[in-house]
């Protein structure tokens, strides 16, 4: 195993695990479990302060429509030709923010050049890149910033002519992560950019069960008292700033933070609901869809706040993104099918630039997702035991890993096992949903019904027959009976190490109420017999139960208390 480009005490962790099992424990960690864990992102601190500022801002413009709108963008340039790594924030993330400056930071001290850009789901990026002008479906949210990433390029390489990239790489983390296995597939198919690595460092799986997480957080308020509630959100948001503070002492790599498991879900949930707040207020000022009923006013903006401030990510998604995009998805179930990590089951399983850092905690994951994520990958993803969503990015351990793969080094052979993927079936893979405590459990692979229907989907002995041709075996896809678990006993198949080449410089180349109406709940009428009799699920499948819960357990705010995000206005 070769660990030459790690720190010692690393490579002993890893020549260790590699006889056990296929995941990475950081030493003098303290763990306190996967929410309160995730709130350390924010220790992120860069080694020198002044590197934030050594930064070139620069604008240029993506939408020949809006002649004066200008997406920013920021780069840190070596002197002479060198690999380029950009760097895709998580969601609402700006190119000006803290933690991605870290990141490029790390990557700037093994002779790269770092360039940020901002998040599909920010306001910068949504004004002046977004095609539709509503993020949210990761598909067009990928072909954006693929298209404002080749402007950006060709902008770069005529700025910087001594310092030209030699090859482009990416690195994405969180939502910048699925955005960067997305655009993996699209670079696929264009090649204008030829990305060499792509890192993708906690990328959600099912979209829809993110969403659906930061909204279950977020409900968490409402079983307190309004005495509780002023007391914990006081104590959980001062937490969260005083982490945040970039002045802040960095502390030491085990730490505890004095914060329970609601607290630190409400803290989470509530930045991403200010995130979620702060977006449908930058879409209503380019567009209006007729979805709010308060007019958009720059100096005033105190009752469109407060009209948003009862938007969470579910209402989100089934008004802004359906109105953006009435053609391009009926369902949730629809939805989850062509916008999350799903759909690149093919690219997932063939393409040896990928690398995926994950942890085993991390609370947008179900162990659906794991399997399914080191099924496909093989070795080509390394899981930490620790750190829940992000949590453990700020060590210096975790980033020297990122920073040494993007420079060549190969991925740590954490697997030694002959197991073999089991062969491909002949049938397009039916996949099952996924298995979580929060969704009951699918015992069976129900596919949608082609109308809405207040009936339980049936459930099926077998699959249905399928109506596409077979995938190629060349693709390598992993039914999903054959998930190889990671645990002490088994192991993933072995992917062939990336190969590190030297790529040719680029070349650059020319009125609706704020609380909308959910879907309706299941009728308690027994309805009409119909024509053919069916069976009846026992349980709802966890996309439909999604929907159906979504009043009770995602709804807005208790009447009788508000959080409000906005500034009170004279």
């Amino acid at each position: 195993m070769n660990c030459s480009f790690l720190p010692a005490y690393l490579a002993l962790a890893w020549a260790a695990l590699s006889l056990s099992a296929a995941s990475i424990s950081l030493p003098d960690y303290q763990p306190q479990g996967p929410y309160i864990d995730t709130i350390r992102f924010l220790r992120l601190t860069l080694k020198d302060p002044r590197f934030w500022n050594r930064g070139n801002v620069h604008k240029i413009n993506v939408r020949p429509e809006a002649p004066r709108s200008r997406l920013h963008y920021k780069v840190w340039m070596q002197k002479v030709p060198a690999p380029l790594v950009i760097i895709l924030p998580g969601l609402g993330g700006n190119y000006a923010n803290l933690a991605p400056s870290v990141l490029a930071e790390a990557v700037y001290r093994q002779g790269m050049s770092a360039l940020l850009i901002s998040s599909a789901f920010n306001w910068e990026f949504l004004l002046n890149a977004s095609s539709s002008g509503v993020p949210g479906f990761t598909p067009a949210d990928a072909q954006d910033i693929y298209h404002a990433l080749h402007l950006i390029i060709h902008d770069v390489t005529n700025r910087y002519r001594r310092a030209q990239p030699t090859q482009l790489m990416l690195l994405g983390f969180s939502l910048g992560a699925l955005d960067a296995l997305y655009l993996a597939e699209i670079d696929q198919r264009e090649q204008r950019l030829n990305f060499t690595r792509i890192l993708s460092v906690n990328p959600p799986v099912n979209l829809v069960y993110a969403f659906h997480q930061l909204d279950q957080f977020y409900s968490i308020w409402t079983n307190w008292t309004p005495k509780e509630l002023q007391q914990r959100k006081n104590k959980a948001v001062a937490i969260y700033n005083a982490l945040f503070d970039k002045y802040a002492p960095k502390m030491t790599n085990g730490f505890d933070l004095p914060i329970d498991d609601d607290e630190a879900k409400f803290a989470i949930a509530y930045v991403f609901r200010r995130t979620l707040s702060e977006t449908i207020k930058s879409i209503h000022s380019r567009t209006n869809f007729g979805i709010l009923s308060t007019p958009f006013k720059a100096s005033k903006t105190r009752f469109l706040d407060k009209e948003i401030e009862r938007f969470g990510y579910y209402e989100y998604v089934m008004t802004f993104v359906r109105k953006a995009y009435p053609d391009q998805w009926q369902t949730l179930q629809d939805l989850n099918e062509k916008a999350s990590l799903w759909r690149l089951q093919p690219l997932l399983a063939s393409d040896q630039r990928i690398l995926v850092l994950h942890t085993r905690n991390d609370f947008l994951l179900t162990d659906y997702d794991r399997d399914w994520l080191a099924s496909l990958l093989g070795n080509r993803i390394l899981f930490f035991n620790e750190g829940g969503h992000l949590g453990n990015l700020y060590r210096q351990e975790v980033l020297d890993l990122i920073s040494s793969w993007l420079a060549g080094a190969p991925i740590p052979a954490l697997h030694t096992s002959t197991a073999t993927a089991p062969p491909v079936p002949a049938t397009p893979i039916v996949r099952a949903e996924p298995v979580t405590a929060g969704f009951p459990r699918a015992e069976a692979v129900v596919p949608e019904p082609a109308a809405e229907t207040n009936l339980p989907p049936p459930a099926l002995p077998t699959p249905p027959t399928p109506t596409s041709p077979a995938p190629p075996a060349s693709l390598g896809l992993i039914p999903v009976t054959g998930i190889v678990p990671l645990n002490a006993t088994s192991a993933p198949p072995a992917a062939t190490p990336l190969a590190t080449t030297n790529i040719p410089s680029v070349s650059p180349t020319s009125p609706q109420p704020a609380h909308p109406t959910k879907p309706a709940a299941p009728s308690t009428q027994t309805p009409s017999p119909p024509p053919t009799p069916v069976k009846e699920s026992p349980k709802p499948s966890p996309v439909r139960y999604y929907e159906e819960q979504s009043d009770r357990a995602i709804g807005g705010p208790r009447d009788d208390m508000v959080i409000e995000y906005y500034e009170e206005e004279d």
